[in-house]
């Protein structure tokens, strides 16, 4: 075999695996931004912070919806020990 092509093919599993782990580590980043604008919302008091923290809420839902359409587009899977050490 040739070793340019074992160089490609390692760098492009490489690329890969890195790219995997972005949207892993974006998906977790907006879960915690759900939790944080859920949070926002139950101590708004004002009428107008409660709007925009519903507003801010709903746009990390659909942020984390799509990430994890994306992941599901590029079949990106985690197993349970992953779950675990997030934990």
């Amino acid at each position: 075999m040739n070793k340019y092509f074992i160089v490609e093919y390692l760098t492009k599993k490489m690329d890969k695996e890195k790219c995997n782990e972005e949207i892993l580590q974006a998906i977790e980043n907006a879960k915690l931004e759900m939790e944080s604008t859920r949070n926002a919302f139950e101590y708004a008091e004002d009428k107008k912070l409660i709007e925009a923290a519903i507003y801010n809420h709903k746009a990390s839902i659909a942020k984390y919806e799509y990430l994890l359409l994306k992941a599901r587009e590029k079949g990106i899977k985690v197993d349970y020990n992953y779950i675990l050490a997030k934990s």
